[in-house]
Formats: C-alpha cells, sequence, structure tokens
C-alpha cells in the first residue's frame, strides 16, 4: 500500500473510524477536522495508531452543529 503524505479527517463521536483510516493509508502528516468535543480524542487516536505520522494539526469548530451550517 502506498503512504500518503496528507490526509483531512473528520472526527466523530468514536476513534475507531479515524484510526481505521489513517491506519490504512499511514499518511505522513493528518489534519483532524472536529469540534471542541470530538478534539478531545484526537490524543487517544494518535496513541492508537500501529505508525507515527510525521505530524498533525487540528481544525476545530465552535460546536458539531456549526460545521454542518451552510449559508445559502
Amino acid at each position: 500500500m502506498k503512504n500518503y503524505k496528507m490526509v483531512i479527517v473528520s472526527v466523530g463521536g468514536t476513534k475507531d473510524p479515524v484510526i481505521y483510516i489513517l491506519g490504512h493509508y499511514k499518511p505522513l502528516y493528518v489534519t483532524f477536522f472536529c469540534s471542541k468535543e470530538s478534539a478531545r480524542i484526537i490524543p487517544e487516536i494518535i496513541k492508537s495508531l500501529e505508525y507515527n505520522p510525521q505530524d498533525y494539526e487540528k481544525i476545530e469548530t465552535e460546536n458539531a452543529a456549526s460545521s454542518l451550517k451552510i449559508n445559502t
């Protein structure tokens, strides 16, 4: 499997789907898109990976509902 340089992944209420995707693609850099509530599980996700990304960051929304708001 080819390693990817960067992945943007949405963090929801559970860590398992994120761990699966990151473990599958093994990106060097990860950007987590999350709410303040879901940001708390990012350290658990990093510890659970079978590889070490070179770096990661997060884009945090005020809350889960605000990330779904679409202005028309």
